[in-house]
Formats: structure tokens, sequence, C-alpha cells
């Protein structure tokens, strides 16, 4: 269910650009938040200006049910010519070229939805890190922290991080996204109601929840209510939901 958008492409959103540009000679880019701000489309931004740039590139998708997680991880390593072991860490592959394109420059890992990763993935995260990255960067995309102790890479500079401040919109990306199709006041009522978060600003322009004037009615609420629990409260694990559920105001 689609909110009524004028236009597919994904909203500009130059100051996150600029600073992810700005911090590709670190080892890092982290970009943590909730479902519905963005993550992804961000990154796939990100991941098509490298590749337009000529940068190395390769993508592990992280899904509940993908199986062999770290083999996925390996073989993405081993397109950008590397090699990882937990006993020696990041190493270049014996037959890599030094002058192969892109080899001299650094070349970039894309781990997304890492919250569905595994032990053995994340072990890899926190080890390649903290050893010689051989120009690796690590653009890493997730609903929670990765878990991996970054502190010291942080006062070091080498993390970029992006977290659900940064993400919601502004006033001029909201009204980039309704490509003028609200009047200004209601696209600062949808903006504040939503408190910036894309997939709200969605759900408010498809369902009318933000308009000043009569209520939605009952079909238009319930059709909202499905949306969520289909989007956002189904993606939840058990406890999750159980503790949502026990601490509601209302059934």
């Amino acid at each position: 269910m689609a909110a009524n958008v004028a236009s597919s492409q994904p909203v500009a959103r130059p100051r996150l650009t600029d600073r992810f540009r700005a911090g590709r000679t670190r080892r890092l880019t982290l970009v943590v938040a909730p479902l519905g701000y963005g993550k992804t489309t961000l990154i796939e931004v990100w991941t098509s200006d490298l590749l337009r740039e000529g940068y190395k590139v390769a993508s592990v998708a992280f899904e509940e049910a993908l199986r062999d997680k770290f083999e996925r991880v390996a073989q993405a390593l081993a397109d950008l010519g590397m090699h990882f072991d937990e006993e020696t860490g990041l190493t270049p592959l014996p037959n890599t070229s030094e002058t192969e394109p892109g080899s001299s420059r650094r070349c970039f890992l894309v781990l997304d939805d890492f919250h569905e990763a595994d032990d053995a993935c994340r072990a890899f995260v926190q080890t390649a890190l903290r050893g010689n990255d051989h120009g690796l960067h690590i653009i890493l995309g997730s609903r929670e922290p990765p878990g991996s102790p970054l502190t010291k890479l942080r006062m070091a500079e080498l993390v970029n991080d992006f977290d659900t401040a940064d993400l919601r919109f502004d006033l001029a990306e909201a009204h980039d996204l309704f490509r003028g199709d609200l009047s200004e006041s209601e696209l600062e009522s949808y903006l504040e109601r939503a408190e910036g978060w894309v997939a709200a600003l969605q759900l408010l322009r498809q369902f009318g929840l933000g308009r000043d004037g009569p209520p939605p009615d009952f079909d238009q609420l319930a059709q909202f209510g499905e949306y969520l629990n289909e989007q956002y409260f189904g993606q939840l694990t058990c406890d999750q939901q159980t503790f949502l559920l026990q601490t509601a105001h209302v059934e």
C-alpha cells in the first residue's frame, strides 16, 4: 500500500550524502534506525554513486530466511579481491593484481539488514574493523547497533555514524517527497505528526490523517492499522510483541 506520491524516484538527501562522501576514507559507515526510515534506499543511492565513480562494491542483504550468511559475506569479499580468516583477519587474495582497477583505492562492502546477521558475520565485522582494513570500507545498515565495540574506532574518527535523528526527513526533503502535492501548512502538519519518519509521512498522505477537516472514516483507520500490523508489528520478535501488548493503553 504505497503513498500517492508524484514520483517513485528516491528523494535527494545531499546533507546525508555529503557526510557519507566526506567519510569514505574511514573504515565504517554505520546507519542504524528502525524500520521505515529509508536506510536501504539511502544506502542504494550511495552504492550507485560509488559504482558510477568506478569503485569496487559488493553487497549482501541479510534476510531472516537467508541461509549460509557468512558464505555470502565470504563471496562478496572474494569479489572485492579479499579473503577473511579468524586467525589472519583480512588478506588480499594471492591472485589479486595490484594494477587491477580499484585495487589501489578503497573498496566497499555493503551489509544491509545486519540485525538479521548471524554470529559468524558479527565476528567477521568485529575482527575486520580491528585489524588491517586493506582498503576496505564497510557500509552497515541495521535496525539495531551491531554489537561490536566501536568506541576506540569512533575516538580515532574511523566511524561515520548515521542514526534515527539524522534520517528523519526535514521540511525540504518532505517537500521533495510529495513534489508540491501538499500545501505548506499541510506539509508542516504531516512532518510534525510523523516526526520525520518517512514511512509515517507516506501513510499520513495515503490516508489523509494529517489534514484539517473531517476525521478519517473507520475503513481508512482499519487499513492504516492493517498496514502497520503487517509491516511493523509483524516484523518484531515474539518478546517485543508481547511487551507492546502488555504495556498498551488500549486493546
